[in-house]
């Protein structure tokens, strides 16, 4: 489902393997599969020990870390903040955003500043439309920048590490943002 590469060189991907959720860990000429909590929707590698996951946990919206390549996991319930988990993106070893889907009719968002432990509200985030909704992979990240698509085109935009997000054009309409990369 999802295949993502560390800045080690250390790739991962997520799937079923013999009806099994699973996620692979491939290092230099070491790999396996590992079991992973629940399936994952989205998969953010940052070294060779260190991945986080989204997903729904036992129905709620959870986002979980791995310090030591998926051996173990922690889970942080963010289902307070995002109804799904469309995008994770790190920028340090400890702040990072949760992106998905509108909650109380505000765009699904959230900010760590530990690592993952916990997840918070972020000041300003903006109003979604009726039934506006964010697809997994239509989320971006370049140095302290993240973006993300809706699908009614819109696109939404943070400079400083998610911690305040605007509202950009694409100059397309009314069109489902279904990727961003950079």
């Amino acid at each position: 489902r999802q295949v993502d590469l560390a800045s080690d060189g250390t790739i991962y991907a997520t799937g079923t393997v013999f009806g099994k959720r699973a996620m692979l860990r491939a290092a230099g000429a070491k790999g396996g599969f590992i079991a992973i909590p629940y399936t994952a929707d989205v998969l953010q590698a940052v070294s060779s020990s260190t991945v986080y996951i989204g997903g729904f946990n036992q129905g709620k919206a959870t986002v979980s870390r791995s310090f030591n390549g998926g051996q173990a996991w922690s889970n942080a319930d963010v289902s307070a903040f995002v109804s799904t988990v469309a995008g994770i993106h790190m920028f340090d070893t400890q702040i990072g955003v949760v992106i998905g889907n509108p909650v109380s009719g505000k765009m699904g968002l959230a900010r760590t500043t530990n690592g993952g432990a916990a997840w918070a509200a972020i000041a300003g985030t903006p109003v979604a439309t009726t039934g506006e909704s964010i697809v997994n992979g239509s989320t971006g990240a370049h140095g302290d920048a993240m973006w993300f698509g809706t699908s009614t085109g819109r696109v939404f935009f943070s400079l400083n590490k998610g911690q305040s997000w605007s509202q950009g054009s694409t100059g397309l309409g009314s069109v489902t943002i279904q990727s961003i990369a950079f």
